[in-house]
């Protein structure tokens, strides 16, 4: 893992290294959300994220926890 590797760009690090920086990157630009915690709104081609409110009630948010 304490290779040298060649890339295009170049890049003076280590593999080790490379591969730290690209899981980095990965996680900061993944986030991950609760099915129907969100929705669209319905009116217009509008992209903007709206809080949900169902009529059921709350959502119950999953645990960790057993």
């Amino acid at each position: 893992m304490d290779q040298k590797i060649y890339t295009n760009p170049f890049y003076f690090g280590t593999e080790k290294l490379y591969l730290r920086i690209q899981i980095a990157r990965i996680s900061q630009s993944t986030s991950i959300v609760p099915k129907g915690l969100y929705r669209f709104p319905e009116e217009g081609g509008d992209r903007e994220i709206e809080d949900n409110t169902p009529e059921e009630g709350d959502i119950v948010q999953p645990s960790t926890g057993q």
